[in-house]
């Protein structure tokens, strides 16, 4: 209570939402909208930490102390009565420090609020992070939104226990992958490049399907890797389609992300869900790095020829391969075999110095014959 205290006396905005703190029941309200909280942003949580968050309307990771500086934006206090009007109802942790990984009822009851929560700032509909609720109360940008379901309170179990199963999987599951492609990596090279794509392609699957199970996770992953990878380097065999095989994954996972992200987001490699919330995790972000940079690497490689190789090229005779020569100036003497190199220059490569050209070296023996000027004295 003396924490409700100084979070009261200290907060000065006026609130659109009286703002409750308890444990709300997961079941559906007639005049309200549910959705599942993230109390706290990192791997640990505690109540103090949640509470912090919850006023001042963001979070401050775990790993760099938890506690988010600034004022208090919103009045918090516990729920001692039917709360009437426009109200927030939070769960939110019990006691000291404890794992991140669980998620608390919300309830917003007010109007234009029915079905399941829509946060900005997670992207996952029924998800919603603690540094929403403060916008929300004060009615200001960033609010909570809502959107209609059937059975809100089924479909926020039905993500609940997907979100830990996708917890629980995750690792396991990315040990498995990266065993299996560094063994391939050693044994067949380009089965172990081709085994990433086939796992990345495999992940997005299990997302769109929505499948987060450990051990069907672990078995399509593994198949990925083993079987995927060999079989891809059976049906790429030219260059050309490899190349085109490696861009269409990472198209995809884009085309993904713009269309549906929580099928990204909730994938095996995706986000843990206690930070980051959508897009791709620093383990996806690595995985695609591979076919993006071989893609690249071998369109680099298959570029237009440089110009130093188009003069060479533009030297040769056609039909030969050989290189054309320009005939060395006709004289009354045949010229010395040690000027011969001097007679043969590449067709169309100007010399670009002006220094003279090169004569012929004069005989080493004393008996050689003298230049024409002094036979003519």
């Amino acid at each position: 209570m003396l924490l409700f205290s100084l979070i009261v006396g200290e907060a000065q905005a006026t609130q659109s939402f009286q703002v409750y703190v308890g444990q709300p029941p997961l079941r559906n309200y007639d005049e309200g909208a549910i959705g599942l909280l993230v109390p706290a942003a990192g791997p640990e949580t505690s109540r103090a930490q949640a509470l912090a968050a919850l006023t001042r309307g963001k979070v401050e990771n775990s790993l760099r102390g938890g506690f988010p500086d600034g004022p208090p934006l919103i009045e918090v206090s516990p729920l001692q009565a039917r709360a009437a009007g426009p109200f927030i109802y939070v769960g939110l942790p019990e006691g000291g420090t404890q794992p991140n990984d669980r998620r608390y009822v919300v309830v917003v009851v007010g109007p234009g609020y029915d079905g399941i929560l829509v946060s900005d700032s997670t992207r996952i509909p029924g998800l919603v992070s603690i540094a929403d609720i403060a916008p929300t109360a004060l009615g200001e940008k960033g609010a909570l939104r809502s959107q209609p379901d059937g059975d809100p309170a089924a479909t926020l179990r039905k993500l609940d226990s997907r979100i830990d199963a996708h917890n629980d999987s995750r690792l396991p599951a990315s040990i498995l992958a990266a065993a299996l492609i560094v063994l391939l990596a050693l044994l067949w090279p380009r089965a172990g490049l081709l085994a990433f794509a086939a796992v990345l392609v495999a992940n997005l699957l299990l997302g769109i399907a929505g499948v987060s199970s450990f051990w069907p996770v672990l078995v399509v992953i593994s198949l990925a890797a083993a079987v995927g990878g060999p079989l891809l380097v059976l049906l790429l065999r030219s260059q050309l389609a490899l190349g085109l095989a490696l861009a269409s994954v990472v198209v995809a996972y884009l085309l993904a992300l713009g269309l549906d992200g929580t099928a990204v987001a909730l994938s095996p490699f995706g986000p843990t869900q206690n930070a980051r919330f959508y897009g791709i995790s620093n383990l996806l972000e690595t995985m695609l790095l591979v076919p993006a940079l071989r893609f690249s690497g071998g369109a680099a490689s298959a570029g237009p020829p440089s110009r130093r190789s188009r003069s060479l090229l533009s030297s040769r005779s056609p039909g030969t391969g050989s290189v054309r020569t320009e005939a060395a100036p006709s004289s009354s003497r045949p010229a010395s075999p040690s000027s011969e190199p001097c007679s043969r220059t590449l067709a169309g490569a100007p010399s670009r110095s002006r220094s003279p050209p090169c004569s012929p070296s004069r005989p080493a023996s004393s008996s050689s014959m003298p230049p024409p000027g002094l036979r003519a004295m």
